[in-house]
């Protein structure tokens, strides 16, 4: 039997009258239409439009380091602060998979982290090189590699794929219940810290604070 649920019928049986086998004759309720809005005044953009319609708004959390859905630069003009969840010691690219981005992670890798760094690859497969990443490792920089995300999907064998310094798990593994609670917890975090003045660990937008908010 399949976990998921049957698809709705496009059929509407209406109820029979008491005592007849027939179907009822009676018409479905006419489907009220959608009240007419007046046009916004409010700019378009991300955060500039939010902030419009929250004039006291100080601060933008987002869960994990992707902020491709705020307009960071607008938050910092009005003095927002947007929070991301730190991450300490490693280097996660998130980038969209453009060919300015294909194979982000080259042959420099070793020269751009530090001893003991972890590289994590979980926003597209293609950002790495996998050859690079394996002579990088095997250099000692990084000191290990976390990849939830391949190219091609499914992956097809590497070299890297062998290494000890290497996990591998599926992409959705980062919602497990330990991982999100302690996400919500560091996010959370950040946002009390710019609420009670403090520097928060992480933002997008470090030069916040020193930006004139504009009315």
């Amino acid at each position: 039997m399949p976990w998921w649920p049957s698809a709705p019928s496009t059929s509407t049986q209406w109820p029979r009258p008491s005592g007849t086998g027939a179907p009822s004759s009676r018409t479905p309720p006419p489907t009220p239409s959608p009240s007419p809005r007046a046009p916004s005044s409010a700019p378009t953009g991300g955060a500039t439009r939010t902030s419009c319609g929250a004039p006291r708004l100080r601060v933008i959390a987002r869960i994990g380091v992707g902020v491709d859905l705020v307009d960071v630069a607008a938050a910092s003009g009005r003095g927002i602060s947007v929070v991301i969840t730190p991450n300490s010691g490693s280097l996660t690219p998130h980038a969209p998979l453009v060919e300015e981005t294909r194979h982000l992670v080259d042959e420099r890798l070793p020269a751009r982290v530090g001893p003991g760094a972890i590289l994590i690859i979980c926003g597209r497969g293609g950002l790495f090189d996998p050859d690079a990443t394996l002579a990088a490792l095997e250099s000692g920089r990084p000191a290990g590699v976390g990849v939830d995300v391949f190219e091609p999907e499914p992956a097809l064998y590497h070299p890297l794929f062998d290494h000890p310094d290497v996990v591998m798990t599926p992409h959705p593994m980062g919602m497990t219940c330990r991982a999100m609670t302690l996400t919500f917890v560091d996010v959370a975090r950040g946002v009390a810290d710019v609420l009670a003045g403090r520097a928060p660990a992480a933002v997008a937008n470090p030069e916040w604070n020193h930006r004139k908010a504009t009315a």
